[in-house]
């Protein structure tokens, strides 16, 4: 082996691999996640115009509330895929993308407490 010939990281392939993928979903959950907050709104918009009841204002309030979270987990997963094929080559950098993954498991461990918290099944979802 050359001395000038770079080694190759240990699983660069795995993040880039696993970095593009997070782009694809992270845009697709950001793309439903802005389309669920416009049907919010303009739900919100509609009961308030025909006085609907308090409940349909209280269930509104927590889908707008669901609704920001899941464009905020959508940016993150966003970004950590972002740094991951930016820095697959960089073993140096392996500390950056360590945080963005340990930020992505927390954001999916919220977003399934709130389910289980909202009582969200599959059969009532």
């Amino acid at each position: 082996m050359d001395q000038n010939t770079p080694v190759k990281a240990p699983g660069s392939t795995l993040l880039k691999v696993i970095g593009i993928l997070m782009i694809i979903f992270g845009a697709l959950s950001l793309i439903i996640g802005l389309a669920a907050g416009a049907l919010v709104g303009a739900t919100s918009a509609l009961a308030e115009e025909v006085g609907a009841e308090a409940e349909v204002g209280e269930a509104l309030g927590a889908a707008g509330t669901y609704t920001v979270f899941i464009i905020i987990a959508a940016i993150v997963e966003f970004v950590a895929g972002i740094i991951g094929v930016a820095l697959n080559k960089k073993p140096e950098k392996a500390m950056v993308c360590l945080v963005f993954g340990c930020l992505t498991i927390i954001v999916a461990l919220v977003s399934f407490i709130m389910g289980i918290v909202s009582g969200a099944t599959a059969t009532n979802v």
